[in-house]
């Protein structure tokens, strides 16, 4: 009986470990994501903007790179951690207008699509995966390139 509760408490304790893994939950980032969606300060922004844009975020590491039309936009550092409820990121631009600025953020994943909630003026973390006017909070939607 002890010995089936050592396996026992290993096995939660593995788990929990996985569960709260930066690098595992880091992983599942990495890859090609399609911009889908975007919002910023409550107003969707139309597809017939959004579409000729060809907005990606490619993601290696803790390393991202955001493209349109193939021509890289900026690029960047995120460090994330998927133990918060929300989940957290924080994304660090090396280059362009917000070169140094950490930009807090909140995502989830559904599948093979990341839904993300910036504050891209660096004040605060997002609460909720919504935008108000008036806030620099911008909701983005991606879906993985396969």
């Amino acid at each position: 009986m002890r010995q089936l509760l050592l396996v026992l408490v290993a096995g939660l304790l593995v788990a929990a470990q996985e569960k709260d893994d930066p690098k595992k939950e880091l992983d599942k980032f990495t890859g090609t994501w399609v911009v889908v969606s975007v919002e910023q300060g409550g107003q969707k922004l139309p597809d017939d903007m959004l579409k000729p844009l060809d907005l990606k975020l490619v993601i290696m590491g803790d390393k991202y790179e955001s493209k349109s039309a193939g021509m890289t936009l900026d690029k960047g550092t995120l460090v994330v951690d998927g133990a918060k409820t929300p989940k957290i990121v924080d994304i660090t631009p090396m280059d362009g207008p917000n070169k140094g600025k950490k930009i807090p953020a909140i995502y989830e994943f559904s599948g093979e699509e990341l839904k993300a909630c910036y504050d891209i003026g660096g004040k605060e973390r997002p609460k909720e995966f919504a935008t108000k006017p008036g806030t620099e909070l911008v909701l983005v939607i991606y879906k993985k390139q396969k």
